[in-house]
């Protein structure tokens, strides 16, 4: 049996992901976000944390995933997911958050080849949770990176 890692997980569309949950600060709810006028598709705004100014960064657009709350471009996930970043103030939307879940590193596998480029390209990979579940483990390098220009 290799090392045990835990995993903050959290749904976006009908997908389940995680990061590290040394990466995630806290849970927050998503009141009031201040729209950015020119900001890239995938970030929905700016929130205000304690005076702590946060972007907020839409992962159903980012990930390019449908079928969540916030399909149709609604953007309506509620649930802000606050990074321990580098390079500051960072918050993912995400439709729901889950628990803590541990799993054996021995079971880490490649993202699925059945996925889209898209989606496949912001994770590390994945983990069986159960027989039904996939825990998609995302790389939060990639997904707070700027995209480039078109």
């Amino acid at each position: 049996m290799g090392r045990i890692v835990q995993f903050c997980t959290f749904e976006v569309g009908a997908d389940l992901f995680g990061i590290l949950v040394d990466e995630a600060k806290e849970v927050i709810r998503l009141d009031e976000v201040t729209p950015v006028p020119l900001a890239p598709d995938h970030v929905r705004g700016l929130v205000n944390l304690r005076g702590r100014i946060l972007t907020v960064i839409d992962l159903e657009r980012r990930l390019a995933v449908a079928g969540g709350p916030s399909a149709g471009g609604l953007a309506s996930a509620q649930h802000g997911l606050v990074l321990d970043v580098e390079t500051g103030g960072l918050c993912l939307a995400v439709d729901r958050v889950g628990d803590v879940v541990e799993v054996d590193d021995d079971a880490f596998e490649a993202p699925p080849e059945t996925m889209p480029e898209a989606l496949r390209t912001m994770l590390l990979g994945a983990y069986k949770i159960g027989t039904e579940r996939l825990l998609l483990v995302l790389d939060t390098e990639r997904v707070i990176a700027p995209t480039p220009a078109a």
